[in-house]
């Protein structure tokens, strides 16, 4: 905040802020120098006037930083400040006082010499700034209602021409999401209909908003502070109101002299035409200006032009030119229109005047028409260049779309195209998925957390059965390292001999049987456990013992990596002489795993 030269007094709207003892006076002030902080992204300047103004804002600005609410107001203090937002200057004085003091020197203009700085930026001020703790309105009801009531008879004694009261609701950030979208004035009506009765039985011109200085707070040791990087909000909304209550009466202002001229040829021909000739040229002169006036847009001048009671021919013939060359630019900016929110801007303003314009009604319809037209081939454009470049937000483009025109004739086009982009990006998912390594359990357990996160993002994809079964599969292998083995083995030979039965898992022995008897033909049934890492080789190898010292290897199956555990629900054929000893086969049961996911192990998980 610095020091800067005051603009001229013809540009400027005095404000004089007045508010109940707790309303948040000095923190609302502190939050008008925050937002002077470039930091904010805030188009609101503060500009102090003299030192102690200086001084005093950045003590409560400081407060607010640190985490701390301002120390209340004891004595008085006159500041003078000035505020600029979007090229509008505010000439705000403010005599931080004492809450309680206000009431006593709106009801008596003759205060003690205390309160005079305050009755005379009352007297002096344009509009009345008056802040109320949103919290406390149900204890304050009685308090704003002899507020206003004071204010209205305070207006009364000291003749002076208050253009409205701007009634700002402090600490809105208290309220929840849905109260604070409302806006001041939705909220009031809403919530507090007897607050908006006393604004009413006032009878004086006031507009509600919501403001906070911090934008929100934080408990520490049960007691509400600052936030730690306050933001302030609702001040533009507040100041934007405010200038243009000022500005509808620099307008009136503006229409006073052709008023005159208006009244005196009135009164001239009264003698001849009576009082009614009189009141018709005195509008039909304001119309003139209204319509002549460059700075209103038409919406504004037909608002203007539709109360007052004129009848002349060449300004009707003016006004319906001055109509018909608008709605021709309007023809022609849509037709030009590249962008949505332009469009949907142009679609809103013509269908406010269609409402009403009613001589020219179907002209307006129909560039609302076609404006409604351009605005639906935007968006089919829209649509279409966020499935073409694959944009994150594609899903949420079209969505809004399909809500917005369900008998859009592009409609079933656009949703085709839709699914595709989603198949695309699917099945380009799903081979990454496939890509991942499936050597470690890492690599099992890597494919189970992306397949979950596929499944929950594409809840329609046609195969989703299967991948169910494959992301069951991994999830089994990533986890578990124990299954129980089933083993039948039987062996026919031509002579009595003895066999072994050797598994091995990686370099240690899972399990051996052994036959002890030396019979042609025989069968065992086992029931074994295996401990199985990923990753691990298996080994099955069947020995035959010829003597006492020597062993002979009849035959031997070996697996590596994803597809290794399968050899245990299989039958291995271990039979390369079958001519000498007849049938060796050794047939594997997994208990834990069905043939279904033995399947599917096979299809998705085996090494590429």
């Amino acid at each position: 905040m610095s020091e800067t030269p005051t603009v001229k007094p013809d540009n400027t709207i005095k404000i004089c802020l007045i508010g109940a003892s707790g309303a948040g006076k000095t923190c609302f002030l502190g939050g008008l120098q925050l937002l002077s902080d470039l930091r904010q992204q805030s188009d609101l300047r503060t500009y102090t006037v003299d030192q102690e103004t200086t001084q005093f804002l950045n003590a409560t600005a400081q407060y607010l930083q640190a985490e701390q609410w301002p120390p209340p107001t004891a004595a008085n203090s006159h500041l003078s400040l000035e505020i600029h937002l979007h090229n509008k200057n505010f000439q705000l004085n403010v005599l931080d006082y004492p809450g309680e003091d206000f009431l006593a020197a709106l009801g008596n203009l003759n205060a003690h010499e205390d309160i005079k700085p305050l009755i005379e930026q009352f007297k002096s001020a344009d509009i009345i700034l008056f802040l109320i703790d949103v919290l406390m309105l149900q204890q304050y009801s009685p308090q704003v209602s002899k507020t206003l009531n004071a204010l209205k008879e305070s207006i009364k004694q000291s003749g002076q021409q208050v253009e409205a009261v701007a009634i700002a609701l402090t600490k809105s950030d208290a309220l929840n999401e849905e109260e604070q979208a409302l806006g001041g004035q939705a909220f009031v009506e809403r919530y507090l209909s007897g607050l908006k009765h006393v604004v009413q039985d006032a009878n004086v011109n006031a507009e509600f908003f919501l403001v906070s200085a911090t934008g929100g707070t934080t408990v520490a040791d049960g007691a509400s502070l600052p936030k730690a990087d306050p933001r302030p909000v609702g001040y533009e909304a507040l100041f934007d109101w405010m200038f243009k209550q000022h500005k509808f009466k620099k307008q009136r202002q503006r229409f006073i002299k052709p008023l005159l001229v208006a009244l005196v040829l009135a009164l001239i021909g009264g003698a001849f035409w009576g009082e009614h000739l009189y009141r018709q040229r005195q509008e039909t002169a304001v119309a003139r200006a209204v319509l002549a006036d460059s700075g209103l847009n038409l919406q504004q001048q037909l608002s203007q032009l539709l109360s007052l009671n004129w009848q002349d021919e060449q300004l009707s013939r003016d006004l319906a030119q001055h109509v018909s060359d608008w709605l021709q630019n309007r023809q022609s900016q849509i037709a030009a229109a590249e962008s949505v929110p332009q469009v949907q801007r142009m679609v809103a303003e013509v269908k406010a005047l269609t409402e009403m314009a009613s001589p020219w009604q179907s002209r307006f319809e129909s560039v609302h028409e076609a404006a409604q037209q351009r605005l639906h081939e935007l968006r089919v454009l829209q649509v279409r260049r966020a499935l073409e470049q694959r944009q994150v937000d594609f899903p949420d483009v079209f969505q809004q779309f399909e809500r917005d025109y369900p008998s859009s004739p592009a409609l079933a086009t656009l949703r085709a195209q839709f699914e595709q982009v989603q198949a695309a990006l699917a099945r380009e998912e799903l081979e990454k998925i496939r890509n991942i390594p499936l050597r470690t359990q890492d690599g099992f357990r890597s494919v189970a957390e992306a397949l979950t996160r596929f499944i929950e993002k594409h809840p329609n994809y046609p195969a989703l059965a299967a991948l169910e079964e494959v992301r069951r599969v991994s999830r089994l292998f990533a986890q578990q390292t124990e299954f129980k083995v089933h083993v039948a083995w039987s062996v026919a030979g031509t002579r009595p001999v003895s066999h072994r039965l050797e598994v091995v898992v990686g370099n240690e022995p899972a399990f051996i049987l052994t036959g002890g008897d030396q019979t042609v033909r025989r069968s065992w049934d086992a029931q074994r456990t295996v401990r199985w890492r990923v990753g691990e080789p298996v080994t099955v190898s069947l020995w035959q013992d010829n003597t006492l010292f020597s062993n002979e290897l009849l035959g031997e199956k070996r697996e590596t990596g994803g597809l290794a555990l399968l050899l245990f629900s299989d039958v291995v054929d271990l039979n390369p002489r079958a001519e000498v000893n007849g049938d060796i086969k050794v047939k594997f049961t997994l208990t834990d795993i069905s043939p279904e996911t033995a399947a599917y192990v096979k299809q998705y998980l085996s090494p590429q």
